[in-house]
């Protein structure tokens, strides 16, 4: 990573959300069970 995080709890959310992030282009945002992953996944991000 060029730039680093200097807070843990941000390093956490952005690791968070590069996940979310593959878990869309993998599709599992367009069935109810993987769409509720995502929404327990965000739920974890401050």
């Amino acid at each position: 990573m060029k730039n680093h995080l200097r807070f843990p709890s941000k390093l956490k959310d952005f690791r968070i959300f590069c996940g979310l992030l593959e878990a869309i282009e993998k599709g599992q945002h367009l069935t109810p069970e993987g769409l509720e992953r995502l929404l327990q996944l965000k739920q974890q991000m401050h």
